[in-house]
C-alpha cells in the first residue's frame, strides 16, 4: 500500500480526502500573535470573515519537518510500504524542502512530488495518485499518475479586487491604483509546469470577469470527454453555485467538485474570488 500525504493548500473537499485515505497536513495561518492550523483551528468561513474586516494580512507557514516525520511514521504504522508526498510549488512555499528534510528518518521509502502550484490544480494530482494507490499501483505508477495530471491540469481565478494581490506583493502599486480606479477585475492562472502564478487578463465589471474566467479555462482545457473540473470560491458561495450549474449544464464533465479556497490562496486573492481548476483525460 502506498500512502498519499499532502498539505492543506490543495483545497480537496474533506469527504474526498477521507474516502481516498489522503493524509492532509495543515499549514499554519499566523495572524497577529496567534497561529491557527488551516481548516482545523480556522475554517475558510472564519478566515474570510476576518479578512474582510482586519487591516492586517496573515502570513502562512509550516510547523517544520517534525510534522512530516510523524506522518511518515504513521504511514508505516498503517502498513504502508512507501509514501508519496505531494506539495505546493517551491516558488510559493518551502513545503517540499521541509518534507525532504524528514525523509532520512522515515521507516519507509518516501518520494516527493512537487505539484507546480496550489489549490485544486494540486488537489487533482493528489486525487489521481490516491486513486492509483487504492487500485494497487506501485510507487512508480503512483508518481507517474500524479505527473500525468500535473502536465494536463489548468487553473484560472477571477479576483473581485486587486487589493490583496497588491498587499501580498503580487502586483505593483501602479497596476493596483489603475485597476482600483477603473473597477478592473483581475484574472490569474497557475502554470503547473513552471510553478508560477501569471496574469491571465483583466475585465471591466464582475459579470464580464466571470464570463472571461469561464471562457479562458475551457478554451485552455480543450473540448472533449473526460473532463475533471473543480469550482472554487472565496466566500462567494452563491456565485460559485451559479458557476457550478453553468459548468454542469454546458460542459457535463465526468467529475465536478465544489469547494471553498483556503487561507493560503485566499490571502493573495481576497474574498469573493472564483476559480476553475481541472484537467482532461
Amino acid at each position: 500500500m502506498i500512502e498519499i500525504i499532502t498539505d492543506s493548500t490543495c483545497d480537496i473537499p474533506a469527504e474526498l480526502a477521507a474516502r481516498w485515505r489522503v493524509t492532509v497536513l495543515p499549514f499554519l495561518v499566523v495572524w497577529g500573535e496567534k497561529a491557527y492550523r488551516d481548516r482545523l483551528d480556522l475554517t475558510p468561513a472564519q478566515f474570510y470573515e476576518r479578512l474582510r474586516r482586519d487591516p492586517s494580512l496573515p502570513t502562512t507557514a509550516l510547523t517544520g519537518p517534525g510534522m512530516f516525520s510523524e506522518a511518515y511514521q504513521a504511514a508505516s504504522d498503517h502498513g504502508a510500504s512507501a509514501a508519496v508526498v505531494i506539495t505546493i510549488a517551491s516558488n510559493l512555499s518551502g513545503a517540499a524542502g521541509v518534507a525532504l528534510q524528514a525523509v532520512p528518518d522515515s521507516p519507509i521509502p518516501v518520494r516527493i512530488h512537487e505539484s507546480g502550484g496550489t489549490t485544486m490544480g494540486m488537489g487533482w494530482q493528489v486525487l489521481a495518485a490516491a486513486r492509483a494507490a487504492a487500485a494497487g499501483a506501485g510507487l512508480e505508477e503512483v508518481l507517474a499518475e500524479a505527473e500525468r495530471v500535473r502536465r494536463r491540469v489548468r487553473m484560472f481565478a477571477c479576483l473581485d479586487t486587486l487589493e490583496y494581490a497588491y498587499r501580498g506583493g503580487r502586483l505593483n502599486r501602479l497596476s493596483w491604483m489603475v485597476g482600483s480606479a477603473l473597477h478592473i477585475k483581475g484574472l490569474i492562472t497557475i502554470d503547473y509546469l513552471q510553478g508560477r502564478v501569471e496574469v491571465a487578463g483583466r475585465a471591466h465589471g464582475r459579470r464580464r470577469a466571470v464570463d472571461q474566467l469561464y471562457e479562458l479555462f475551457f478554451r485552455d482545457l480543450g473540448p472533449g470527454s473526460g473532463q475533471h473540473v473543480a469550482v472554487l470560491h472565496g466566500d462567494a458561495e452563491a456565485e460559485g453555485l451559479e458557476l457550478l450549474e453553468r459548468v454542469r449544464r454546458e460542459q457535463n464533465p465526468a467529475e465536478l467538485l465544489f469547494n471553498t479556497t483556503g487561507p493560503i490562496l485566499g490571502t493573495h486573492t481576497g474574498p469573493a474570488a472564483l476559480a476553475l481548476a481541472g484537467y482532461r483525460d
